[in-house]
């Protein structure tokens, strides 16, 4: 099956629809509408089910949509996770890149982050791609106009020269602060724009070094870039630096994490957190 190509048809359509959906509502900040709670379904997400629906229903695979029922087939091989807009908050005010974030795994009764053998992570206002192909991970720059192969090879080794993605939002800045604190002063810069499909990726092709999500908020969705990062030869852990690789997943699942280009970063966050 043709994942890539499914992928960039599914995430096509879903811009087109989306952007035309937003332009009908406008902006947060723009007019009165109230923000969602925090993992709150948005009426976006609404949209989005039915375009996934649409573009998905002939093909034999189950489908799984964050905050939406199954959609099932009796001769699937193969499960699809989406997240269709992941940072909702930036779609709505219209700013950072939230992203369309599109996972595979074969059908299989206990399924580790291990065996998610795809993904395709597509950038709503940047109109970057990235995706896995013949087991490698793909940047397709819509600036530069082409395909290239990324990986964590240039990754700062040590924090001094990290550049850190570190969140503390969604009114969780104490579990937040708890674990990253001691952190702050380490990194030579620090970033809090984007979601976590995006975030991944970006390490991925080295524009950051790594993330931390502590906040006790993050779901397996959040993950659905983590084969992207893995083939670039980054690494994602829990909190205490154990490599989710061979963890079983749950949907509804919580999963803090560590997402770094390399095993030393991690090593050396571990050494400096502060509490769990």
């Amino acid at each position: 099956m043709d994942f890539i190509q499914i992928s960039k048809t599914l995430f096509s359509s879903l811009q087109e629809n989306l952007n035309l959906h937003r332009r009908e509502k406008g902006l947060f900040g723009l007019n009165s509408v109230a923000d969602k709670e925090v993992k709150a379904t948005h009426l976006i997400d609404e949209v989005a089910f039915e375009v996934i629906r649409k573009e998905l229903l002939e093909l034999p695979v189950n489908i799984y949509m964050e905050g939406f029922p199954a959609i099932k087939t009796e001769s699937a091989e193969f499960n699809i996770y989406i997240d269709p807009v992941d940072g909702s908050r930036n779609w709505d005010r219209g700013v950072g890149d939230p992203s369309f974030c599109l996972a595979v795994s074969p059908v299989k009764e206990s399924l580790r982050f291990g065996d998610l053998s795809f993904s395709f992570i597509g950038g709503y206002h940047s109109h970057d791609r990235y995706y896995i192909q013949n087991g490698k991970a793909i940047f397709d720059s819509h600036l530069l106009q082409k395909q290239i192969e990324i990986n964590t090879k240039n990754a700062a080794a040590k924090l001094g020269d990290a550049h850190a993605y570190l969140k503390p939002g969604y009114t969780a800045t104490k579990a937040h602060f708890d674990y990253c604190w001691p952190i702050y002063p380490l990194v030579k810069d620090i970033r809090a724009i984007d979601n976590s499909g995006m975030d991944l990726c970006e390490i991925a092709r080295g524009a950051a070094d790594f993330s931390i999500e502590c906040r006790k908020l993050s779901d397996f969705y959040n993950l659905l870039a983590f084969p992207i990062l893995k083939a670039a030869g980054g690494v994602v852990t829990d909190l205490n630096g154990q490599d989710l690789t061979d963890m079983t997943f749950e949907l509804e699942g919580q999963y803090d994490f560590i997402a770094a280009g390399n095993r030393m970063l991690v090593d050396e966050i571990i050494q400096k957190r502060g509490s769990i």
